[in-house]
Formats: C-alpha cells, sequence, structure tokens
C-alpha cells in the first residue's frame, strides 16, 4: 500500500540539487543520520514529490520519505473520522498532513502530538508567521498548537477600479458590511449600464451566494454532532432576505436570464468561471488564487482588493480563513525528531521564499508573498481569523449538500418571481432538506 520515494542514486541527487537551485531553494544539504518518514498526504506521491519531499530530501539526502495516501479513502464516499483513525492506525504515519476537518477530528481524539513548545521554543522562528495562521490553528486545537501551515487560504472582496472610476462610484474600502456593499453594487445596476454590481466564481445561483454569505457570518448549515438541518432559523432568513432581494434588484449576476447561447470560446470559458475576469462585473469575492486567473484573462482588468465584508457584530475578524496543508505529528511516532524536521522545514524561510513565487496559496510567512503592481494584498490577512468551524463535505452525509442546493435554489427562485413568500419557502427548505438526510441515511444503512 506504500509508495516510497527515494533519492538514492548520486546522479540524482546532482540533479535534484540543481532544480532546486534554480527554482531559489538555497538549501545546503545537512548530514544526519539514515532514517525513513512515512507521511500521510492526501494528494499522493507525486505531488507531494513535487511540492514537498524532492526539496526536503536535497536538505536531508540520508532520509527515505515514504508515502500514504488519502485519494482512494475520500473516493469511497464513506469517508468519516473513525475511517481515517483507522487507516492511520494500519499504516502508521509519522507526519499527517491535514486539512481543517481532519485536524480537528484527530485532535479531539487525542491522535496529535502537541508542537506548541516546539514551534515557540528556540531556533522554529515563529516570529515569521502570520500570527492569524498560527491562532487559527490554536483555536481548532482548543487553545493548544498540534500543526503548523506553511500556506493559508483568506478571501477578500475584488473590484474593478475602472469601471468605479467610469460611473465616479467610491471604492469599496476595507471593514464594510455586506448591506454597504449591495448598497455600492446596486448603483451600477441604478446606471442602466450593461454592468452587473457583483458576480460569483464558477456557481452562479442564490443559494451558492446564501451559502458562502453564511459561511462568512458563522451561521452552519448542518450539524453533525446533532445531525440536524439548522436552515429554518432567524439566521438563515436575514441571508435569504438579502440574497432575495439583492437578485430581484439585478445587483447579482443570474446566467439564467441570458438567453443567447455562445461558442466555447475562450472568453465563454472565462465567463462560466466568473465575468469579473471579463469586466463584466464591479465587484467579486473570492480567494487569492482568482489574481492567478485575471492574469490570464483575456482583457486586462485593473482590480484591487479590500477586506472580506465583516459581520457587524464581530467587526475585527473574518470567517473566510482557513488553511488546509497543516503539517501535524502523529501522537504515536517512533520518528519524533525526524518527524520535527519535515515539519520545520517545510514552515521555514527558504521555502517560503520559494513558495512565495509560484503558488496561488497565501504563504504564512507573510514576507515571501510576492505583491504585483502594489495591490492591497494586505486584505486578504488584516483580520484575525473567527472561531467558525470551515465546513466542508466531509462533514455531511454523502449526497446532501447537493441535495439541499436544488430544493434551496428551486423555492429561492419561486420567492425571486414573486410566487411564494419567503415564510412558506424557507419552511419547504427546511422539510424537504430534512426528508433527503433521512432518505440518504436509510440508503447508507
Amino acid at each position: 500500500m506504500r509508495k516510497k520515494i527515494k533519492f538514492l542514486s548520486i546522479s540524482i541527487l546532482v540533479i535534484i540539487v540543481f532544480l532546486s537551485t534554480l527554482m531559489g531553494c538555497t538549501e545546503k544539504p545537512e548530514d544526519i543520520e539514515k532514517g525513513t518518514l512515512t507521511v500521510l498526504y492526501s494528494g499522493g506521491e507525486e505531488w507531494f514529490q513535487q511540492r514537498y519531499g524532492m526539496l526536503f530530501t536535497t536538505k536531508y539526502p540520508k532520509v527515505d520519505i515514504e508515502v500514504v495516501s488519502t485519494k482512494s479513502l475520500q473516493a469511497s464516499g464513506t469517508y468519516s473520522k473513525e475511517a481515517l483513525k483507522k487507516y492511520i492506525d494500519e499504516e502508521n504515519p509519522d507526519v499527517l498532513v491535514l486539512n481543517t476537518t481532519e485536524y480537528v477530528w484527530l485532535n479531539e481524539d487525542n491522535c496529535l502530538y502537541d508542537l506548541t513548545d516546539f514551534v515557540y521554543g528556540q531556533g522554529f522562528d515563529s516570529d515569521g508567521i502570520l500570527p492569524s495562521v498560527l491562532e487559527y490553528l490554536k483555536i481548532k486545537g482548543n487553545g493548544k498548537l498540534y500543526g503548523v501551515a506553511p500556506t493559508f487560504y483568506s478571501t477578500a472582496l475584488f473590484y474593478n477600479k475602472d469601471l468605479f472610476d467610469s460611473l465616479g462610484v467610491p471604492y469599496p474600502t476595507n471593514k464594510m458590511t455586506w448591506d454597504e456593499v449591495m448598497n455600492l453594487a446596486q448603483r451600477f445596476v441604478d446606471a442602466g449600464i450593461n454592468i452587473h454590481g457583483i458576480s460569483q466564481s464558477f456557481q452562479n445561483d442564490p443559494f451558492n451566494f446564501a451559502k458562502n454569505l453564511a459561511y462568512y457570518k458563522g451561521v452552519s448549515l448542518y450539524d453533525s454532532k446533532r445531525d440536524l438541518i439548522l436552515l429554518n432559523s432567524t439566521e438563515w432568513k436575514q441571508i435569504f432576505e438579502l440574497v432575495v432581494n439583492a437578485y430581484k434588484n439585478g445587483v447579482i449576476y443570474d446566467p439564467k436570464h441570458e438567453t443567447e447561447k455562445r461558442e466555447i470560446t475562450q472568453e465563454e470559458i472565462l465567463r462560466q468561471q466568473n465575468i469579473f475576469l471579463l469586466g463584466e462585473s464591479a465587484i467579486t469575492v473570492d480567494n487569492y488564487y482568482l489574481i492567478a486567473m485575471i492574469d490570464k484573462a483575456s482583457k486586462p482588468v485593473n482590480w484591487d482588493v479590500v477586506t472580506l465584508p465583516i459581520d457587524e457584530k464581530n467587526p475585527n475578524t473574518t470567517n473566510g480563513f482557513y488553511v488546509s496543508q497543516i503539517f501535524s505529528i502523529n501522537r504515536k511516532t517512533s520518528n519524533l525528531e525526524l518527524s520535527k524536521k519535515l515539519v520545520e522545514f517545510v514552515n521555514g524561510n527558504n521555502f517560503a521564499k520559494r513558495l512565495g513565487k509560484s503558488s496561488n496559496e497565501l504563504v504564512s510567512r507573510t514576507r515571501y508573498i510576492e505583491n504585483i503592481n502594489n495591490k492591497n494584498i494586505e486584505a486578504f490577512y488584516e483580520l484575525k481569523p473567527g472561531d467558525y468551524m470551515y465546513q466542508n463535505s466531509q462533514e455531511m452525509p454523502g449526497g446532501l449538500y447537493s441535495s439541499i442546493s436544488e430544493i434551496a435554489n428551486r423555492e429561492l427562485y419561486e420567492v425571486i418571481s414573486g410566487l411564494k413568500t419567503l415564510d412558506n419557502a424557507l419552511a419547504a427548505i427546511q422539510e424537504e432538506s430534512e426528508i433527503a438526510l433521512k432518505t440518504l441515511k436509510m440508503e447508507g444503512e
């Protein structure tokens, strides 16, 4: 089951050192005892080798790395805390590369080694890491640090400066509320020009916007511990009201109203990704990787960013912040010191310098984030992370989210069209979602 990454040949090592130099890696080999590290990594052997393993073994040429992948486990449709723990018990990896959900799962069951003293002790240089990254991991670790992440994701509000200038509309600013953003976007609709106020990436439906808004506000869709759908609440009603009104007023781009059939051209591909890339919307909310997509767009977009709109109750925090490559150590490892070497390496300055030049993720050592054309990149990490648990599909029964999405969009479009009240739609969404949950559970038994 294990696949080994071995760099034993002198000729291969010479090539690796050469390539690493070209990529800006200045690590010098260190003479430590020969050893083997087993790493749990969802991306599999090849991706780990390209991203981490090759450079680590350049510095530590006497160390072999074995990669065990959770790919098949996650693709099985039965991925859970119990399944992951069983897999770890069978494979006994030393280092675990986890997403936030897995990090919380394993921390809850005391499976991870406490790295607090190691990271904040001498030699690690924790001062160079964005405090929000470490704080986020401590929040998920109930006050202790059980992992370190070399990169993080964060969401910000992008805006097209030329479109704002053309109408004399003031630019968005940091720490705006969602109501303020909607009012800005409304001005583009009121101007009667063929420009949309707000657009989304990839999924351009009302429920997707509402779901993202709920996440940013820290409002949950599903309670995995109690196995409950949480849509019939005051918080969700307020979110749906905001979204329904925005769609009614044409503030949010809705491709459903477009009847023109287009050829599959490069421009149409960009349109399906996000019309912001074509200069056809004034505002979009997205992750740092949108910058790379803008750079590849066929038309130049004069953009900048400000912080994600805030929740008025917590104006200095954001829930649009998470990490997905958390390096943790198995509490049962017999390779503790070597495991610490890997954790320290991938979170070190030289590795961050390389990532800052090539990654579409934000580097935790923010001094190495490349700022092209003096954009307000700090907007991605100005706010502190909130304590809302990043909820992804791993926490929900398979197929539940897609079922809820289909039900909610049908009901929301009826409200937008004036065929149903929001109260009636909300009751129907809750009721049918509960039925969908029960059906999925019965099918899984």
